[in-house]
């Protein structure tokens, strides 16, 4: 649920089952319209990744494209760009999908995976009904879904238009730490720091900027501007970190590295200003434009295997009050800076950011329309708050808590809700509150409705309960249905009428609990005028308002004090803030990183507690990272470990939620151990990554250290013998041969051969081979099969840069990453178990490394090589693998 106007939440992610792989689709869980609207249901719609990727690519090969016709002057000479959008969206979306956004609201996603994030979502096609009367004034707009003829008595056609068109599209950035906001009222505009795209004989570029800085000085603002040479990384990083800096628009060029897990800004001395510094920095500016190429792209590549931190996601980092234009792809300088221009005119005349952005969609549509290779309507991304405007109203100091209805607070400025003066994500809090609101029927939101949410979403609260053994949704439960003082008879409504209105005015609160959130706000400002509320602040003040009726009412049998005690002790011992986040403060930069890209990874595959295996992941895919270099000296294969454990990262539970604040119950399993003990054992006063991973290695459950152990040669690490502290055990040394490696034997079935004839080990294989044998083995092992199955062996197989398959696979425009995870969902899941230090390979996957032994002999080679092993896949048509392929128009007889 979103804080502002007709704003309807459709949360997006992959549906996985399994151990990551088993029935895949996308999911889609719309929130309700409105409170009185009952929830629409949940879509999952099954896809064929390797298809969906391949249409990915193309639609990435027309925009290339239509960006060459631009830059020669030329027309757009086809429609290749819309076939293959709809062909993609055809395979993504349910039918029906834009049924579950109601007809009035403006649609925001939230999107969980990077891979989903790369989806063109504004280009796809929403069916819409208008009048075929071409004399009609109503002729081309959208008619009611509900409405049978025109108003001037003619049918109604069904038409398709962008649904970014005719709505205020939106992306949700969520964070669990909000910045505070600005404290002036100035804006910062960063033009052309290279000096060659304002160079155009026209001058349309130039002269954009000096138009754009016009507008806003007409709007009240104080423009900074840093252009050419004078837009260097320092002068730039400097106004970012302003506290008075309300916004930015930058006019320059993006890039988007393609061995970088992260997209940039170009500058003047052409030092890049990446994602991370805009991380790090955390600016107050609440409104970032930035026109430049690839800025708000989801990566280079179709996987999670490299989490990708984009630079218009950073920006739109620090709350949902914050929002960034972006665009996904490649753009035109000079229609960028047509599009600027337009978009600041409507912007400065008090529209919102939203209708300011559609309505330059909407020309840019009419322009591809009429044959202009013009693509801004499906390039441009908003993250953020589409109702938002450019300047707020002014904030007033809030006066100490005096229960006057008419005292100043910076929470309820010019008569509004201001969420951003909190120092944690208070929307879930709000949205829990709305909901109790919603089943009693009320139009105001009363100190109940607001403990109520605090119970299911605070992490302080909960936890703290957690510490009495109480469970906060029993406990939300228990007062649903208590109405204790809830609110006034003149602020009540009739039965079945409850008001449409979401969070967005102080009138939407009682009057008594919008007093407790004045309390809270002058006890944040007396700390500081840019001091937030936290947490704690709101459940200090209403244990005291309101927790003694729940006592009384026998709800719960602690009481305040108890409650607040409670809260203090789980701080203390699990190292929480005030909002109830694990505090991270005496780490060092480079630690603080490692657990938050944990933390990312956790989110993305909606495993809640952050597992040990994606804090492992975590500290390995840093780069330059002192754990990656001690798993390295170890001769492991980093990037396919990595990939396999992120895989096999366990279920992926329904009740696990996909975003989640960094609080107890996310970081119990493995991290608040792992930074209690680095902080305990550090001489230092920040703990470094090196140290933090030392204590990681100290902490990491018995069971996981024994699984890293048992994978195959490749992948193997011993956590303890990274640091010289214990040696192999003998029981894992007594299954190895030769040199260290394992022999593999066939399952034991009625025909198997000569136990002499089954086994198969390093000898036996190329480099390559045994490489790729040893990543089936791995695969096999993580996801809990006692034998190396076909599926197994085709996924190695196919790994890109393993083998020739890859290339074959590209050239086909499939994508080896999908075309893996269809393979190894091939294989009933099983749950997680530990692995013997042996295991076994099917009948199947025998018989087809004979095969390709049989070959090498033909070859006069000693050794099986990939190329074997394929020419025995191809020969033995691939059992299931070869149906599956089969079905997906890749037979194996067309792989010579």
């Amino acid at each position: 649920m979103t804080l502002r106007g007709k704003t309807q939440l459709v949360a997006i992610s992959l549906q996985t089952g399994g151990q990551g792989f088993q029935g895949g689709g996308v999911r889609y869980a719309p929130d309700r319209p409105a409170p009185d609207q009952p929830l629409p249901d949940v879509m999952v719609q099954p896809v064929d990744w390797a298809r969906a990727a391949r249409d990915l690519l193309r639609i990435k090969r027309c925009v290339a494209n239509l960006i060459l016709d631009a830059r020669e002057g030329r027309p757009r000479r086809n429609n290749e760009f819309q076939e293959a959008v709809a062909d993609l969206a055809a395979k993504l979306c349910p039918s029906g999908a834009y049924s579950m956004v109601a007809w009035d609201q403006d649609p925001q996603l939230e999107i969980y995976q990077p891979q989903l994030a790369e989806v063109p979502w504004e280009a796809f096609l929403e069916p819409l009904r208008t009048c075929v009367n071409s004399s009609c004034d109503q002729a081309g707009v959208p008619a009611e879904p509900t409405r049978a003829v025109c108003d001037c008595g003619s049918a109604l056609e069904t038409v398709e238009r962008p649904a970014a068109i005719r709505r205020k599209l939106s992306f949700i950035e969520r964070s669990s730490a909000p910045s505070p906001p600005p404290e002036g009222r100035e804006f910062l505009i960063v033009a052309d720091p290279l000096g060659d795209l304002c160079a155009n004989t026209d001058a349309i570029c130039k002269n954009h900027v000096l138009q754009i800085r016009e507008l806003l000085e007409s709007a009240g603002l104080t423009v900074r501007i840093l252009s050419g040479a004078g837009a260097t990384y320092d002068q730039v990083m400097r106004n970012i970190r302003s506290e008075k800096m309300i916004g930015m628009y930058y006019f320059g060029h993006g890039e988007l590295p393609p061995d970088s897990n992260q997209n940039c800004l170009v500058l003047a001395d052409e030092t890049p200003l990446y994602a991370v510094d805009i991380k790090e920095a955390n600016p107050r500016m609440r409104f970032v434009f930035l026109n430049a190429c690839h800025a708000a792209a989801a990566g280079a590549d179709w996987g999670v295997e490299r989490p990708f931190l984009g630079i218009a996601n950073a920006f739109a980092r620090g709350g949902v009050q914050k929002t960034v234009i972006a665009p996904i792809w490649k753009i035109i300088n000079t229609h960028a800076a047509a599009a600027g221009l337009m978009f600041f005119q409507h912007l400065c005349n008090q529209l919102s950011i939203g209708e300011a952005l559609r309505i330059v969609r909407e020309h840019s549509y009419q322009s591809f329309q009429q044959g202009e290779p013009d693509l801004l309507w499906a390039a441009y991304r908003q993250l953020g708050d589409a109702g938002q405007t450019l300047v707020k109203p002014p904030v007033e100091t809030p006066s100490s808590a005096s229960g006057d209805e008419t005292s100043a607070s910076r929470v309820f400025a010019g008569g509004g809700f201001q969420p951003e003066y909190f120092a944690f994500d208070v929307s879930p809090v709000i949205a829990g509150a709305v909901r109790r609101r919603q089943r009693h029927e009320r139009r105001q939101l009363s100190r109940l409705d607001l403990l109520a949410g605090c119970l299911q979403q605070g992490q302080l609260l909960r936890t703290g309960l957690a510490e009495l053994s109480l469970d906060a949704d029993n406990v939300a439960r228990a007062i649903d249905e208590l109405a204790i003082d809830e609110i006034s008879d003149n602020d009540s409504i009739e039965h079945g009428a409850v008001s449409n209105s979401l969070v967005t005015q102080a009138t939407d609160f009682g009057a008594e609990t919008r007093e407790i959130v004045r309390q809270c706000d002058a006890l944040a400002a007396e700390r500081g005028l840019s001091e937030q509320i936290t947490e704690r602040d709101l459940v200090n003040r209403l244990l005291a308002s309101v927790w003694k009726d729940v006592v009384d009412a026998k709800a719960v049998a602690c009481d305040a004090d108890q409650v607040r005690a409670a809260i203090h002790a789980a701080q203390q011992r699990h190292g929480l803030d005030d909002n109830g986040c694990l505090m991270l403060d005496g780490l060092e930069s480079g630690a603080r990183e490692v657990i938050e890209l944990a933390h990312s990874l956790s989110q993305w595959r909606g495993i809640c507690p952050i597992p040990t295996r994606l804090m492992f992941v975590a500290f390995l895919q840093r780069e330059g990272s002192a754990a990656s270099r001690l798993v390295e000296s170890q001769q492991v294969y980093l990037d396919l470990l990595c990939a396999t454990l992120i895989h096999f990262s366990g279920h992926d539970h329904e009740d696990s939620p996909e975003t989640f604040p960094l609080g107890w119950e996310a970081s119990s399993r493995i991290v608040a151990p792992m930074v209690r003990h680095a902080k305990l054992h550090s001489d230092k006063p920040l703990v470094s990554e090196f140290q933090l991973f030392e204590s990681f290695c100290a902490v990491a459950p018995p069971e996981f250290k024994s699984l890293l152990r048992a994978l195959p040669g490749l992948f193997r690490v011993d956590l303890d013998g990274l640091f010289g502290d214990a040696p192999e055990p003998a029981a894992e040394a007594a299954n190895l041969e030769g040199q260290g490696e394992p022999a593999y034997n066939a399952e034991e079935t009625a025909t198997a051969e000569p136990e002499e004839n089954t086994r198969f080990s390093a000898s036996q294989f190329d480099e390559a081979a045994w490489r790729l044998f040893q990543l089936a083995v791995a695969w096999a092992h993580l996801q809990g099969s006692p034998s190396v199955r076909t599926p197994h062996l085709f996924a190695a197989l196919v790994d890109d840069g393993m083998t020739v398959i890859g290339m074959l696979l590209r050239r086909r425009d499939l994508d080896p990453e999908t075309t893996k995870v269809a393979m190894l969902s091939l294989v009933p899941p099983s749950e997680l178990c530990q692995p013997s230090g042996e295991i076994r390979i099917s009948r199947s996957v025998w018989e087809l490394l004979k095969a390709a032994e049989q070959r090498s002999f033909q070859r006069h080679a000693t050794r099986i090589s990939c190329q074997d092993i394929t020419h025995a896949f191809r020969k033995a048509k691939g059992g299931i693998v070869g149906q599956t392929l089969a079905t997906r128009g890749m037979p194996l007889d067309d792989w010579a």
